[in-house]
């Protein structure tokens, strides 16, 4: 059964790949968009979620508002797909012409001085077209290794991550991540992680996010502590008509005199209230759909979904 759900999702990826190649560039992002969306609606869980995140986040806004703000974002997760199923399309001249990426060069610059031989990490997020962003920063500065979470179907998974290796990006998948991290910094690879999704409490770190607990991957304080590679918290905006914005902040935190388990919660902890000013800023970019608040530490029961299906 698994097999079969894995060719016929190939052979989906495959003709939207097909039908975005031959067709013009406003039609294949309605089409994108439009699939995104009925795959989306396919799943009431779903909009259930993103609102009850829009509820939490945007408490003044109404039910109407935050409504809007679900579907502009659904909308822009189909460019998202868009943009990765046409990554042949996208040179470096393009970057040049597309993305406003002087501001984000200087910090990876200084980045680059203070790693001294090492890696950068680049801490991201499910905001905007995040696909293009290592896509362009190969482009535009060097390729990268993308911790990246497979969907567990085998040629999908290859299909998906030859498309991430176009410009010399590397993939690698959560099994073992943390020690591929540490030895791809260590050899002076750079290092891109998602970091704005819940994660397993043997994986996580608690902070605070929005004014509610939540449990963050701990393995980009870690991986810092262990190599002292410097962080870049980095994130994708579009400025509209295919123009972009690479939004990138050198992590500066006061560490010093703290013991590991301080400054993995603290380094954690101003990653996510970075996050939060760009989600407030721009709130139609983030990923909604996630249930950001699912994990909880020991002994809290507290349930953030309960009002939403299971």
């Amino acid at each position: 059964m698994k097999t079969l759900i894995d060719l016929l999702t190939l052979t989906f990826l495959n003709c939207c790949y097909l039908a975005v190649r031959i067709l013009p560039a406003k039609l294949g992002k309605q089409i994108c968009m439009t699939l995104t969306a009925l795959g989306i609606s396919a799943v009431p869980k779903f909009k259930a979620v993103a609102l009850r995140n829009l509820e939490h986040v945007f408490p003044e806004l109404t039910q109407t508002a935050r409504v809007k703000i679900f579907r502009q974002s659904i909308a822009g997760l189909g460019l998202n797909f868009y943009y990765f199923l046409t990554l042949e399309n996208y040179s470096l001249e393009w970057a040049k012409q597309h993305f406003e990426y002087a501001e984000a060069h200087k910090v990876f610059d200084t980045a680059l001085k203070q790693a001294e031989g090492k890696g950068i990490i680049i801490a991201t997020v499910h905001y905007g077209c995040f696909e293009l962003l290592v896509h362009v920063h190969a482009l535009l500065s060097r390729p990268t290794s993308i911790l990246a979470r497979g969907l567990d179907l085998k040629y999908t998974d290859r299909w998906i991550n030859r498309r991430r290796n176009l410009t010399k990006n590397t993939v690698f998948e959560r099994k073992g991540a943390y020690q591929k991290i540490v030895s791809n910094l260590q050899s002076g690879c750079d290092v891109a992680m998602l970091i704005d999704q819940n994660v397993k409490i043997n994986h996580a770190v608690f902070i605070n996010f929005f004014g509610h607990t939540a449990s963050a991957t701990k393995s980009v304080a870690l991986a810092a502590e262990r190599t002292s590679a410097p962080i870049i918290f980095a994130a994708i905006r579009s400025l509209g008509d295919d123009r972009f914005y690479i939004h990138a902040e050198l992590m500066q935190a006061k560490l010093q005199g703290k013991s590991v388990t301080e400054k993995v919660h603290d380094l954690t902890q101003e990653l996510h209230s970075r996050i939060e000013v760009l989600v407030k800023n721009y709130p139609e970019e983030w990923f909604w759909i996630h249930r950001r608040w699912k994990t909880q530490p020991p002994g809290k029961n507290e349930d953030f979904y309960s009002t939403n299906p299971s």
